[in-house]
């Protein structure tokens, strides 16, 4: 009886012995359960009006070509895009329309097989490209209308606190203030020039002047504006002993300067145009030039109100507007009859509030933490909101509509659409 149940154990344990046996290890890329990494990886690198893949293979070289899929606004459905020999490793699809999300994916063609996909990718195309200055990521980076991919990043020696563009030079200017620098960043060669470290002591603003190729330098702890023409400081402007936060080229090549408690207007001479006191216990906030006008934004911190004072260069008069809220940032695109501010909640807590230009509050971004800038997109009026603490930029449109955001970007602190 023993040896019967001895017999029926071995039986049983025979057919496992054999699945062991039988069973490999599957590392073939065409295998569609193979236990490796797909064979490519794609990279996009999306236009206004146009994606661009790219791919390398790695880990196999018998195959005869690859297969582009495609899926729209969901990942439920993807479609053969194109069959591409194997000397192509990239392909563009230029059958794309804005304001819609593409996923990718893409495959390689064995001799009678597929492998399978790669890494999918999605993009969401829309005009203009945005540009992130990063302080201590030491960058100035170029990303994709959805903020999704890089597509240029220049790396600067030090860690740059303001910019300013020079667009008709490809060059943007920098900042850094306890350096003591300012530097040209070249966007052709990515050279970086750097200027003035023993003429200056903390430059912390720069505006450059595509009129007169000149750059204007505010340096808080010298309390002056610094001129600087051919590489050279050609004139300096004087500025009243206080903390100065924010300086302004108009159209009119009158130069503005926000303080703690007034504003200065500087003819292109030098001479002194005009200050304009802040109410009493109100604090200068940011500063910007539209159109005609120059926009002071102004805060009283315990009251929760700011002002807005608009002064018109043409007729030198100034209007007010009375806000309720503690308001820190300021934009408003030349054209346009609305305003862009971040609004402090208290708490570390800010949101983002579109305005009509009498006040009134039109939609609103919550949920956000130190906003740091606004950049608006002047071709179809979306937003991009820099968190700087949180790495975060977020992409909404003119509707105030969530589309996209990046967190692989270190101390983000300015956004520029363009």
């Amino acid at each position: 009886m023993k040896f019967i149940h001895r017999i029926i154990l071995i039986l049983g344990i025979l057919p496992l012995l054999f699945w062991k046996c039988a069973e490999r290890e599957r590392i073939n890329p065409f295998d569609p359960g193979a236990n490796v990494p797909p064979p490519l990886q794609i990279q996009l690198l999306p236009g206004e009006t146009d994606v661009l893949l790219q791919w390398n293979v790695q880990g196999i070289t018998d195959y005869t070509g690859f297969r582009v899929y495609r899926a729209v606004n969901d990942t439920t459905n993807f479609s053969l895009l194109a069959e591409l020999p194997p000397s192509q490793k990239e392909y563009r699809d230029e059958n794309i329309q804005q304001y819609n999300w593409y996923f990718y994916r893409v495959t390689v063609l064995g001799k009678g097989t597929e492998s399978m996909p790669s890494n999918l990718e999605k993009t969401y195309p829309g005009p203009g490209t945005t540009w992130i200055l990063s302080r201590y990521g030491y960058s100035v980076q170029q990303l994709s209308y959805d903020l999704q991919h890089r597509l240029n990043i220049y790396n600067t020696q030090y860690p740059p606190v303001s910019w300013a563009w020079d667009l008709s030079g490809k060059a943007i200017w920098l900042t850094f203030a306890q350096y003591r620098y300012v530097s040209r960043l070249n966007l052709d060669s990515g050279w970086e020039d750097f200027f003035f470290q023993n003429g200056l002591k903390r430059p912390t603003d720069l505006q450059w002047d595509e009129v007169n190729e000149s750059l204007y330098i505010l340096d808080q702890d010298l309390h002056m504006i610094l001129k600087m023409h051919n590489e050279a400081i050609t004139d300096s402007l004087f500025l009243l002993d206080q903390n100065y936060i924010r300086l302004v080229l108009a159209p009119s090549r009158q130069i503005w300067v926000l303080g703690e408690e007034n504003v200065l207007a500087f003819r292109e001479d030098g001479n002194m145009l005009t200050s304009i006191p802040l109410p009493p216990k109100f604090a200068g906030m940011d500063m910007i030039a539209s159109g005609d006008s120059i926009f002071i934004l102004c805060a009283d911190p315990s009251a929760f109100s700011s002002r807005i004072i608009i002064y018109n260069e043409n007729t030198n008069m100034a209007d007010t507007l009375a806000l309720s809220g503690l308001f820190t940032l300021l934009r408003k695109p030349a054209g346009k009859n609305y305003y862009w501010l971040a609004e402090y909640l208290g708490s570390n807590k800010y949101q983002a509030v579109k305005l009509s230009l009498t006040g009134e509050r039109l939609l609103s971004v919550s949920g956000m933490e130190n906003i740091y800038d606004i950049g608006i997109n002047r071709k179809d009026e979306s937003v991009v909101l820099v968190q700087r603490y949180q790495d975060t930029i977020s992409l909404y449109n003119s509707l105030g509509n969530h589309i996209a955001e990046s967190n692989k970007i270190y101390d983000p602190i300015r956004a520029f659409t363009h």
